[in-house]
């Protein structure tokens, strides 16, 4: 999946390169509101305590769990972990076809 990077610098370099490198799998708790993805747990650089803030179909977040959630069409307007990216527009139809248990690996554009 290709993504736009967003607030990956919140990530140490060692969870970054995490995200860049590995292969994430879907979880069986992931439904229509979002993607769960299990992998290298992703470690805040510093405990970040974040407002609301807009989210959309696409949004990649990272809750304290470290494993990252990919919102998806049925999502809430709004979401209070830090942002890491965006799923491109053109490779959400795909993502949303990737069956329970399949892996992915992200990429930059």
């Amino acid at each position: 999946m290709r993504y736009r990077p967003l607030n990956i610098k919140h990530l140490k370099r060692k969870s970054q390169y995490y995200w860049w490198r590995s292969k994430w799998t879907l979880q069986s708790s992931s439904d229509r509101m979002g993607y769960r993805f299990q992998g290298q747990k992703l470690e805040l650089k510093q405990p970040l305590e974040m407002l609301s803030h807009a989210i959309q179909f696409g949004s990649v977040q990272v809750p304290p769990s470290g494993q990252p959630i990919i919102l998806m069409a049925d999502a809430q307007t709004t979401g209070g972990y830090p942002k890491i990216a965006n799923v491109i527009d053109a490779d959400l139809g795909a993502l949303a076809q990737v069956r329970l248990g399949s892996t992915i690996q992200f990429r930059g554009c």
